[in-house]
């Protein structure tokens, strides 16, 4: 026509509406991420230094409701705390070491796990003190911040959106920090399920959070809404770790070479007392056989004399005998002396 405008039949008007969309997405695409740290990618963390507390209470705890699965990998029994909003620290259990315990509690609650021995051997709470804090743990959302981990390859289980009973009922909150909006996947290990949302396309608004009822055990993957490739977060709804911080471990060091050591000094001790027992004995052995050796003296003495006696009364015939006794006794003590 005239009138200088561009008329596009309605046959080509989807496939360009579909290019335009891919360019979108391929500019969005080329967004360099800063690194994610390991632990929002998976990563189990690592003991560090001791924690301190970094609260003076929990203030009022007004969250939602959220389960905590605290699990003891240190070396020594813990206490597990509950900081009440006046900052006071009231005992929820004792874990054992590779003992497990859920806490039943809200979004803005604070946790600590000090070491049940002091952390030096001393019984907690020993002259006012407290003992060594090994954990400090505040219940929060799971944060998306505008981080990448290393690169997923995108599967989609292409299944329905799950509407069933769940045996278990384990929530979890993900806040969306970063400036766009992003998928909430749920990884089976081999395939990703997009989560439902109150959004239209299944998407979470960037700045917005949301509640998901989950299973423990389930690892969940945070996507952006036009980057599937992407992860910015990867989470599991699984336990918190209480470990020996490298304070708290070295202190166990030290406090099992200083009993090694008492162990060996007690051996060495013993040892020797060992080794002085049996030169006592071989000294004894040594004084028996020499008072043996007197025994048999005084004996053959006195049977000499016996025997002097008869020939004195049988005359020359005894002292013939005697003789020959004194004789055989010397030719016997010979052969003795030569056989030694």
């Amino acid at each position: 026509g005239t009138s200088g405008r561009l008329h596009i039949p309605l046959a080509m008007a989807a496939p360009l509406r579909l290019s335009l969309a891919a360019a979108l997405l391929a500019a969005g695409a080329a967004h360099d991420f800063r690194a994610c740290p390991a632990d929002r990618c998976g990563a189990k963390p690592t003991a560090g230094a001791c924690p301190t507390t970094t609260q003076a209470g929990a203030g009022a705890v007004t969250g939602v409701e959220e389960k905590v699965f605290f699990r003891n990998d240190a070396s020594v029994p813990v206490r597990l705390l509950r900081v009440l909003e006046d900052g006071k620290e009231e005992e929820e259990a004792l874990l054992p070491p590779a003992a497990r315990f859920t806490a039943h509690t809200h979004q803005g609650a604070l946790w600590r796990a000090r070491a049940a021995d002091g952390g030096d051997g001393a019984s907690a709470g020993a002259a006012g003190e407290e003992s060594t804090l090994l954990l400090e743990h505040k219940v929060k959302p799971v944060v998306i911040d505008d981080c990448a981990c290393p690169p997923e390859t995108f599967v989609d289980c292409g299944r329905p959106d799950f509407y069933g009973y769940r045996s278990t009922w384990d929530p979890v909150v993900f806040e969306n920090a970063s400036p766009r909006a992003v998928r909430l996947t749920w990884w089976d290990g081999g395939c990703e399920e997009v989560v439902r949302t109150d959004r239209p396309f299944k998407v979470l608004p960037a700045y917005s959070s949301l509640r998901v009822i989950s299973t423990y055990g389930h690892t969940f993957r945070v996507p952006p809404a036009d980057q599937p490739e992407v992860t910015l977060r990867q989470h599991t709804v699984g336990d918190v770790p209480i470990s020996d911080c490298r304070e708290a471990r070295a202190a166990a060091a030290g406090r099992a070479s200083a009993a090694g050591a008492a162990a060996c000094g007690e051996a060495d001790a013993q040892r020797a007392e060992v080794d002085a027992l049996v030169g006592e004995m071989e000294t004894l052995r040594d004084q028996n056989a020499q008072l043996a050796a007197a025994v048999d003296t005084v004996r053959g003495a006195l049977d000499a004399a016996r025997r002097w006696n008869a020939t004195r009364t049988d005359g020359a015939a005894g002292l013939e005998r005697f003789a020959v006794d004194l004789a055989q006794r010397a030719r016997a003590a010979a052969g003795a002396s030569a056989a030694v």
